[in-house]
């Protein structure tokens, strides 16, 4: 397995309930049925202001470019896009592969 990691600054603390809507109500779900599995996500407390970091499970490397492949040619996610992005200041994402020791393989 590995890991997709995606931090988001959203645009000041009114956002977050409004982003989170549309993570949890929309976007988690459209990326589940790609083939993406939703891990959790997670509001910062202490650090960044208003920042929002989600985990994302494929199987593989391969697996992972074919969903976001499916993401880039869908015309579905076009609209899902257009609701995130005025939302979000900021991204980073990461891609990790667990290490040997890690409860999440």
């Amino acid at each position: 397995m590995i890991y997709l990691q995606t931090t988001v600054q959203l645009a000041g603390p009114a956002k977050v309930l409004e982003f989170e809507e549309v993570l949890g109500g929309k976007f988690s779900p459209y990326l589940e049925k790609l083939g993406a599995k939703f891990v959790g996500s997670w509001f910062t407390l202490v650090g960044p202001q208003s920042e929002v970091t989600d985990l994302w499970c494929f199987d593989n490397a391969a697996h992972y470019e074919e969903v976001m492949q499916k993401v880039m040619m869908d015309p579905e996610a076009i609209p899902l896009m257009a609701t995130l992005s005025p939302l979000i200041v900021k991204e980073t994402t990461k891609l990790m592969y667990p290490l040997p020791c890690s409860p999440l393989k």
